[in-house]
């Protein structure tokens, strides 16, 4: 029987594994140290991503303003391709995926057979030009003293759309999935809200005090929860490429409500 050190020593490393499983999972830049995959405890650590994602495209952007001052079309355009080189464009390719597969009167067994295919449809294209026109559009209108901040939370909202269908239904693909090592242990889901929220606070706590954080985190948790009716409605449960999806339901509900407060406030 282990001792309370070796627990201790045994949970540490558990919580060590999964940041680093989440840090793997959610970028494209290589973990610089060894580490185990530990899928279950990932989610617990999918905002804390959230929020390192968001630290590098906020330097990201720190850095194109001082070289390309008053250019904020510009700002928004290489700072979203910065994020979709970050991600290894994970997400865009599942929110494709969906509207391919979703769009339409389709029963639930040609949903899951079109997720699996890996060719782009005409919806699955669409949806991704209008995606990332719509990043590049709500950020470059955004007032300018916003521009970073907005570039900071906006993963998070990403990550926290994700783990609402994670809490609220179980995996439908099984181990084939890309989603389903990460959805054994829904707690960890339940625990990664919590952390993200707590991330999101602690970001917002350091920021300028007019930039609005609450309303359109609101916002994410009402696309979150619709995004997760939504699925359990047409297919009793979420896929790799659905969870996907709800990362870019919330980062762009997220942008949008962040840009209608940035023009009333600044018309």
């Amino acid at each position: 029987m282990p001792t309370r050190q070796g627990r201790i020593s045994q949970f540490l490393r558990y919580l060590w594994d999964g940041f680093w499983t989440a840090w793997a999972f959610l970028t494209v830049v290589r973990p610089p140290v060894p580490f185990r995959w530990n899928p279950d405890g990932a989610p617990v650590f999918f905002g804390v991503v959230g929020l390192l994602r968001g630290v590098l495209l906020w330097g990201w952007a720190g850095i194109v303003i001082a070289v390309v001052p008053g250019r904020p079309w510009v700002w928004a355009l290489t700072v979203t391709v910065g994020e979709v080189l970050l991600t290894g464009a994970l997400h865009l390719d599942g929110w494709a995926d969906s509207w391919d597969a979703l769009w339409g009167h389709r029963t639930r067994d040609e949903v899951l057979r079109i997720l699996k295919d890996v060719h782009l449809g005409v919806w699955g294209g669409t949806a991704l030009t209008l995606d990332l026109l719509a990043r590049v559009v709500l950020t470059a209108t955004l007032p300018e003293d916003w521009f970073q901040t907005a570039w900071l939370l906006a993963p998070m909202a990403g990550t926290l759309a994700m783990l609402g269908p994670m809490v609220g239904l179980r995996d439908v693909r099984g181990p084939e999935g890309l989603a389903y090592a990460f959805s054994r242990r829904r707690a960890s889901a339940w625990v990664g809200i919590g952390v993200n929220l707590l991330a999101y606070g602690a970001s917002a706590g350091v920021q300028d005090s007019g930039f609005p954080f609450v309303l359109p985190l609101a916002a994410v948790g009402g696309v979150a929860a619709a995004w997760t009716g939504y699925l359990a409605w047409r297919l009793g449960g979420y896929t790799g490429d659905t969870l996907g999806a709800a990362h870019e339901w919330g980062l762009l509900v997220w942008l949008w409500a962040v840009h209608a407060m940035g023009r009333a406030v600044h018309p």
